[in-house]
């Protein structure tokens, strides 16, 4: 395993957005970290440098790995909550 999937970054380390992120993530799973960084490694993305527009690329590919992993309803409802994510900068309930 790559020493990047293996552990998160202390939290003070990531960037907002990187902690909203699995933040939403961890509501499916107790690994969001290491789903995170494999997707990213797959796309071409540091994880510690996501922004919005390289998160608008990881939305479908995240969506699909919780699919395969976890459930498919659960996977549309995360591709909403990162859309809403990637269009306003809010998490679900309108919380930054």
């Amino acid at each position: 395993m790559l020493p990047s999937l293996a552990r998160a970054p202390m939290s003070q380390e990531l960037p907002e957005l990187v902690q909203s992120v699995l933040g939403l993530l961890s509501e499916y799973t107790v690994f969001p970290w290491p789903l995170l960084a494999s997707v990213c490694h797959r796309s071409g993305v540091d994880p510690l440098e996501i922004d919005v527009v390289k998160l608008e690329r990881l939305v479908q590919p995240l969506a699909l790995q919780v699919a395969a992993l976890i459930d498919v309803q659960a996977a549309f409802v995360l591709k909403r909550d990162l859309t809403l994510l990637v269009r306003t900068g809010l998490l679900p309930g309108g919380l930054p």
